[in-house]
């Protein structure tokens, strides 16, 4: 009875299933209650599938499949039900069962692909269907094809065969008077399993090799870590050639056609850079660059609005490189916004995509005007940008938004205008200013012109004067350093955070068992001897900036600080002392010897062998007849004699 239950649980599970994995489970848990009557029920149970339930007829295949691995009378058996189902459908041409129909030649094409179902069966299932042309034998043929024509038209046994079939249906198909519906699925099975006749590829044009590699470094190599040594390989081509220069060019522009936001901040750097070095390439990609938003303004093309938004924020990075300067900046942005109202390149009211072109412009280089006449220029420009907004009679709100994010990036004081008035007035007050200001110019330029011969004599002596007063500003300079040094302005503070991180260090030092001795390096001033305060003067480097500055540090005597320094001063005056003394008796003993006529060689080798014996103690191995010649002094400690040679 158990066993009853759990094949009855599996048999349900089977119309709920909806994935592979569900399908896998199932069969695993067949194959442990799998026995002769087990089989029959589950081939059973997949036949009477529900008739409308046509997805899951390829898990069902799967299934099969799988099963079939083992216990192979499962596909045999469950293709002999389905073609003699197919065989009764066919003899009754009653149209209420159509469903039963596409469910069964669905199922043997599933089949088919699981090479489960021979395709010879499915070849006379269609030579049956063809010889009665009836509409619902050609709704069953293109469910076939649906289902198994492009596996069929894939193999090398069943293409040749499939193709006539379908040419014989196509040929059929304009000699009857169908439905619109029939035809439709007749042409679409048809170029389905037979694609039509396709020429051969177009053969690439075999480009020369140096533009190969020019495509090479601009497409492939460029990127923010190399675009310096690519205009530096960019610089040793033939830039003479005409050819070369027109493809380069064409190469870059490409990049704003196909590439991305991300990418104009690198070949911005990189246009840059050739300025420096090839800027008659960089004056014809901004040309290039400069033709493309005019064109783009007279075309107008929604198609291309991508490329006009792409194109702006490169002119902006070009910009931020120094490429180009702000009065072509503020010239295309008037352009936009028909500033001067000639309509050259005429915009509709109800078209907002000059906006986002603005903002695109402005988000990219809007920052660098700060200051001076460009900040005034924005300023003015912002007024004007508003009252073209709001002439417009419906925008989007993303373009609102964009547009308002923009305002409150550059300009976030800026107090906007709610209607189109209120805009024309401010524009209105800006330019009568505008009048104003070009009078005091004018006024200031004659002035100036008459100031120019006089500052023109008067440059000679200023250069005369500026070679001495670099002189002087120097020694300047230096003396105010020195007050800077003999002023001594060090805080108490600057003291106690001073030996409050040598205190710190030492007691970390401790801990960790690093500090055994103390010799800090600390550069002193020697100055004329003072009177004995108990405190010893140092001398600390401070960097303000690019400047340095010396200070004056007074330290306790007592302090570990100098205790260790005038330690350390001991042991070299100990240490130079020793040297001193050691040269005096070398020079001593080379005089005594040289008196009694010993040979220079001779001489060398007893000095090296004395002065390795006054400097410590060593074994000195001695030979018997250099013995009676040698004179030591008798303060020398000797470790031992061997005489060799005895």
């Amino acid at each position: 009875e158990s066993f009853r239950q759990d094949m009855d649980e599996l048999l349900k599970k089977m119309p709920n299933c909806a994935t592979k994995e569900e399908v896998d489970e199932i069969a695993q848990e067949f194959a442990k209650l799998s026995n002769k009557k087990t089989r029959k029920m589950i081939i059973k149970a997949i036949f009477n599938m529900p008739r409308t339930a046509l997805p899951l007829i390829p898990l069902y295949s799967r299934l099969t499949a799988t099963l079939c691995q083992v216990w192979k009378d499962i596909g045999n058996s469950l293709v002999d039900m389905l073609e003699k189902e197919f065989n009764e459908l066919t003899e009754n041409k009653d149209a209420i069962r159509i469903e039963s129909k596409i469910r069964n030649i669905r199922f043997l094409g599933e089949l088919t692909k699981f090479e489960i179902c021979n395709p010879n069966i499915i070849f006379n299932c269609m030579k049956v269907c063809l010889e009665d042309f009836l509409e619902d034998n050609i709704d069953v043929v293109c469910h076939l094809l649906e289902t198994a024509g492009v596996y069929l038209a894939k193999l090398p046994s069943t293409r040749i065969r499939l193709n006539n079939t379908i040419d014989l249906m196509w040929k059929t198909s304009k000699t009857k008077s169908l439905s619109a519906q029939v035809e439709a699925n007749i042409e679409n099975v048809y170029y389905l399993c037979k694609h039509p006749e396709r020429y051969g590829k177009k053969q690439r044009k075999n480009k020369p090799i140096l533009e190969q590699y020019i495509k090479h470094l601009i497409f492939e190599r460029l990127s923010p870590e190399t675009f310096e040594d690519i205009a530096g390989l960019i610089y040793c081509l033939p830039l003479d050639n005409e050819e070369v220069v027109a493809y380069l060019q064409k190469c870059i522009m490409k990049l704003t056609f196909y590439g991305k936001f991300t990418s104009m901040n690198v070949v911005s750097c990189f246009i840059a850079c050739l300025k420096k070095t090839v800027e008659f390439v960089a004056i014809r990609v901004v040309d290039n660059l400069l033709e493309d938003i005019v064109q783009g303004l007279e075309k107008n093309d929604y198609k291309e609005n991508q490329h006009r938004v792409l194109t702006m924020c490169f002119l902006g990075e070009l910009y931020a490189f120094m490429v180009v300067n702000s009065d072509l900046i503020f010239t295309i942005l008037n352009i936009l916004i028909d500033f001067n109202n000639e309509h050259k390149y005429p915009d509709s009211e109800d078209d907002g995509f000059r906006v986002r072109m603005v903002c695109t412009l402005l988000e990219a280089c809007g920052r660098k005007f700060g200051k001076g006449e460009r900040r005034a220029r924005l300023d003015r420009f912002l007024r004007y940008f508003e009252r073209y907004m709001l002439s417009k009679s419906h925008l989007s709100l993303d373009l609102q938004f964009l547009a308002m994010d923009i305002y409150e990036m550059l300009r976030p004081d800026m107090t906007l205008c709610k209607t189109y008035e209120e805009a024309v007035e401010e524009c209105k007050k800006i330019e009568s200013g505008a009048i104003i200001e070009e009078e005091v110019k004018e006024k200031s330029e004659e002035a100036k012109n008459k100031d120019i011969k006089d500052e023109d004599a008067s440059e000679e002596e200023s250069k005369l004067k500026e070679k001495g007063e670099e002189s002087e500003g120097v020694v300047q300079a230096e003396e105010e350093n020195l007050k800077e040094y003999d002023r001594g302005n060090v805080t108490n503070k600057l003291d106690d955070e001073l030996n409050a991180l040598i205190d710190e260090y030492q007691k970390e030092a401790k801990k960790q068992g690093v500090l055994k001795k103390v010799d800090v390096p600390v550069p002193v001033i020697k100055k004329e001897p003072e009177q004995d305060t108990g405190m010893n003067k140092f001398a600390v480097m401070i960097k303000k900036g690019a400047k340095q500055v010396i200070k004056k540090l007074t330290v306790p005597s007592d302090s570990k600080m100098a205790i260790a320094h005038q330690k350390r001063i001991d042991e070299e005056e100990e240490e130079r002392h020793k040297m001193k003394e050691l040269t005096m008796h070398m020079i001593e003993r080379e005089e005594t010897l040289e008196s009694k006529g010993e040979h220079t060689s001779e001489l060398k080798a007893k000095l090296k062998l004395e002065d390795q014996i006054a400097r410590g103690k060593k074994k000195v191995h001695f030979n018997y007849k250099d013995f009676d010649s040698c004179f030591l002094d008798p303060s020398t400690e000797i470790e031992s004699f061997t005489f060799i040679n005895c």
